[in-house]
């Protein structure tokens, strides 16, 4: 089995999912993107629902929840384009 994943989760994104989904052998294993709500976004449609339910239904206070999307500020991802 090969795995992929997508860097960016912008309009285009979809079109990426759809066509990794269609590929016999070939697994979706990560999204990234430098915007929080457009990574959370990307993962609801890749993910299955109840994958996604456990994910993002952070229970309790939320302080792990909190704890995790500070974590994810202080990282830098800084985009380069191959020419």
């Amino acid at each position: 089995m090969t795995t992929a994943a997508v860097i960016g989760c912008g309009d285009v994104s979809a079109v990426h999912f759809e066509a990794i989904e269609a590929i016999d052998g070939i697994e979706l294993v990560g999204v990234c993107d430098t915007d929080p709500g457009r990574l959370e976004a990307a993962a609801e449609q890749a993910m299955s629902r109840r994958g996604f339910a456990y994910v993002a239904g952070a229970a309790g206070g939320e302080a792990t929840a909190r704890a995790d999307r500070a974590a994810f500020d202080r990282w830098r991802v800084v985009p380069r384009v191959l020419v």
